[in-house]
């Protein structure tokens, strides 16, 4: 059943963003019913490489991180140029959507979305609310955790650097915390309201109490 405005105020659209495995897919599931239109970035990219996935047998947002590789990977710099070059075009859809006019979306954006050009990011705080799941330090390891376990597509940029002789995946779970750390501070130099990330995971924090939070936040601008 779809909650009306009188019940939920935000008219706006809301564009999620986050590390990976932060919860905005869950989010945006959660928050649909409540009169959004979802958007998937992962999907959307998903069909957009599906031509290059399936010419390697690959299929599906899991095979993607296979296909992408590692960043010691010989694949890994062209693969991942082209998974940004297709997020990019993704992004740029949604924005021509908001600028149609639609409102009340529900962006669950990519954790690489920062990497995108300026003026793609500008749009998307002109355009949606832009709403950071933050990631406190000491959940760093549960994330890097989660990555193995269900790798999904990373964006390393210049945050992997091994030293002469180093183990490729020792140096990866070395520099994991500093991709965190550098991600961090360009999420929140883009983001318009941070929700506090031991609340967005208490029991009684609903989907209506997240965009109640929202509008307090954003009130308080």
């Amino acid at each position: 059943m779809t909650v009306g405005l009188e019940k939920n105020m935000i008219s706006q659209s809301i564009s999620l963003i986050g590390m990976s495995n932060v919860g905005k897919s869950h989010w945006r599931e959660k928050i649909a019913p409540l009169g959004f239109t979802p958007f998937c970035c992962d999907d959307l990219i998903e069909k957009k490489l599906e031509p290059y996935l399936r010419t390697n047998g690959f299929h599906g947002i899991e095979d993607i991180a296979k296909w992408m590789g590692q960043p010691y990977d010989q694949q890994y710099p062209a693969n991942s140029a082209l998974y940004l070059k297709k997020e990019a075009a993704v992004m740029k859809e949604i924005i021509r959507e908001l600028r149609k006019g639609r409102k009340r979306l529900i962006i669950d954006t990519t954790g690489s979305v920062i990497y995108l050009e300026e003026k793609i990011l500008d749009a998307l705080r002109k355009l949606s609310i832009v709403v950071l799941l933050d990631t406190p330090e000491n959940f760093q390891q549960e994330l890097y955790r989660k990555y193995l376990l269900n790798p999904k597509p990373v964006i390393w940029g210049d945050a992997y650097q091994p030293l002469p002789g180093e183990n490729p995946k020792d140096a990866l779970t070395r520099y994991y915390p500093l991709l965190l750390k550098s991600r961090n501070k360009m999420y929140r130099r883009h983001a318009q309201i941070i929700l506090d990330y031991d609340k967005l995971r208490a029991r009684e924090f609903n989907a209506q109490k997240f965009l109640e939070e929202v509008e307090l936040l954003l009130g308080q601008k």
